[in-house]
């Protein structure tokens, strides 16, 4: 892996902290990861809307950028509001970040995405959603 340093522009007898170091991967990884399993709870309708949560790369200068894009489709009869858990858990399924994504005024047939971006600084992690409220 190679790593790029970045630096404050402060001349280096005049900087009071240590210079931070970003890790930034050598080689090309796809630009987005598989889609992961939404939950199957019966009892919650609205987790059988979502249809799909994944990180989207778009690092780019050697800058990681990574983004979740959650896909909700509404299968109800009335326009609804989504509020959808996630975390992103590594390769060994220890939790590495987690958090809550909206989803707002998704009217009856209608599919909607919504992207946000994320405080992730690995790509190498699968999105899964944990709970969904629809109201």
């Amino acid at each position: 892996m190679a790593a790029c340093t970045v630096t404050s522009g402060v001349p280096e007898e005049e900087a009071t902290s240590p210079t931070p170091t970003v890790s930034v991967p050598a080689d090309p990884v796809p630009t987005e990861l598989p889609a992961s399993p939404v939950p199957t709870d019966t009892a919650n309708a609205g987790a059988a809307d979502v249809q799909s949560a994944v990180v989207e790369d778009r690092s780019e200068n050697g800058v990681t950028n990574l983004w979740l894009k959650i896909v909700v489709r509404n299968q109800s009869a009335e326009e609804a509001n989504y509020s959808i858990d996630w975390e992103a858990v590594d390769a060994a399924g220890v939790r590495v970040d987690n958090g809550t994504m909206l989803v707002t005024d998704v009217a009856p047939g209608q599919t909607a995405t919504e992207e946000s971006p994320t405080l992730l600084d690995r790509k190498d992690v699968q999105i899964r959603v944990t709970s969904v409220e629809r109201g």
